[in-house]
């Protein structure tokens, strides 16, 4: 995945007698800053019987890209070798800065194009009416599969439809920045009826209010099925509501 660090070990040891100074430099020459590897620590002592762990940090910046990066270990007074990571960039729709994706009209309101596609699969295969939408875990690898898809824009079906609910979920939390972030707690907890929601929202700038719009209108239509699919008002509250916002900032999420 674009901009996630991907973290990989390196277990040091020495079989000498004294302790060696090791060395660690990053070779970061990658063409069009595609990625970017970090080590900690650069600099370490190794001591016979006592082998001392290295992370390597590799950070992809560019989507469908191969990338070797080589870290060289470098032996005061003796020798250097090198170790290679060796990395794929898959491009995504998760996670990736609102600056970066595609934007589309959708039934009045600006969003980014993965959500249309997710929505109108919804739609279009009986989620609105399956038991436990956006509650039931879905299948791993079908998500994971979908996600894939979803960013080489090759997607089209799914087994599962539990996973197309809960990549909707998922866009919305992987967002670096929750688009109810920018509310203070305490106008969020003062909430109590549909004018002091409607307030607080008014606050949301145009592209995080659309957003919001977008996922509460789809969030009515699943409550006016409820007879079918038992997901009232509340219970899509209690499953998308803390996706929408940093839960480790607040003292009690499920408030």
């Amino acid at each position: 995945p674009l901009r996630q660090t991907l973290k990989a070990q390196i277990i040091v040891t020495n079989e000498r007698q004294w302790p060696a100074q090791v060395m660690f430099r990053p070779l970061n020459p990658h063409p069009e800053m595609s990625a970017m590897m970090l080590v900690e620590p650069q600099s370490l002592i190794v001591r016979k019987g006592h082998p001392e762990a290295v992370t390597l940090d590799l950070h992809l910046y560019m989507p469908d890209k191969d990338v070797v990066s080589l870290v060289a270990c470098e032996v005061t007074g003796g020798a250097t070798t090198y170790v290679a990571a060796l990395a794929h960039s898959e491009p995504g729709v998760f996670g990736v800065p609102l600056s970066e994706v595609e934007w589309v009209e959708d039934d009045g309101l600006h969003v980014p194009a993965v959500l249309p596609t997710l929505g109108r699969f919804l739609y279009e295969h009986g989620g609105l009416e399956s038991a436990g939408i956006f509650r039931i875990q879905p299948d791993a690898d079908e998500m994971k599969k979908i996600k894939r898809e979803l960013g080489r824009g090759t997607f089209k079906e799914c087994r599962d439809i539990n996973c197309v609910a809960h990549l909707i979920k998922v866009w919305y939390r992987e967002l670096a920045t929750p688009i109810l972030s920018t509310i203070p707690t305490e106008l969020m907890m003062s909430v109590t009826d549909e004018a002091s929601a409607v307030r607080v929202a008014r606050m949301l700038k145009d592209r995080e209010a659309h957003l919001l719009k977008w996922v509460v209108r789809l969030l009515v239509k699943v409550a006016q099925n409820e007879d079918k699919n038992k997901m009232n008002v509340k219970n899509c509250a209690i499953v998308v509501g803390p996706n929408l916002f940093n839960v480790h900032e607040k003292a009690n999420p499920m408030e």
